[in-house]
């Protein structure tokens, strides 16, 4: 009877909701970040001096740490390749050669050349699925046409029998404008 009584340890809260509903201010620091930059304010420039001496006389931790500051991690470069054009799937083959020949050449790292085969590959993978979604909406009109015709026959011979609706069906496809003679034209 008494655990009842006490909210449980660790989680006072129901789900969802906290003793502070405005949650921790935007721009808030920790506290021990807060301490660190105090003692540090004082001494950057004789650690620093420190850290470059060190890395001078060969600590390999010392110079790694020197280098990843100055030099700053390396970004997306630009690539000076010549590749064919991409204007349709089947140029795509033709990409992928010109870019295994720059490689050869020395023009192309093989992360660069992986990249780039890898929008090929995902300009390949539109373009199909774009043709697929175009196949499929024409499958669809195709059957939504086929639905409307049967429609139209079902009103206009509501009592009609299922191989005579087919049969009509058939003879309407095939007799078309263009199939009828043209009376002016024969003699």
């Amino acid at each position: 009877m008494e655990s009842e009584d006490k909210p449980s340890r660790g989680k006072p809260f129901p789900p969802g909701t906290s003793g502070n509903k405005g949650g921790r201010p935007k721009g808030s620091r920790n506290k021990v970040t807060l301490a660190a930059e105090l003692l540090l304010d004082g001494e950057a420039e004789a650690l620093i001096r420190t850290a470059i001496d060190r890395a001078k006389a060969g600590e390999s931790t010392a110079l790694r740490l020197c280098i990843e500051r100055i030099l700053p991690p390396r970004r997306d470069q630009f690539i000076n390749v010549e590749l064919p054009s991409l204007d349709s799937v089947n140029d795509a083959p033709q990409v992928i050669a010109a870019l295994i020949a720059g490689m050869a050449a020395g023009q192309l790292g093989i992360r660069e050349a992986t990249e780039i085969a890898n929008l090929v590959e995902v300009y390949v993978r539109t373009k199909q699925g774009s043709v697929r979604h175009d196949d499929l909406e024409g499958r669809l009109s195709d059957s939504n046409q086929k639905r409307e015709r049967d429609r139209a026959f079902d009103q206009m011979f509501p009592n009609a029998l299922p191989w005579t609706k087919k049969t009509t069906m058939e003879l309407l496809r095939t007799r078309r404008p263009s199939d009828k003679e043209d009376p002016e034209g024969e003699q």
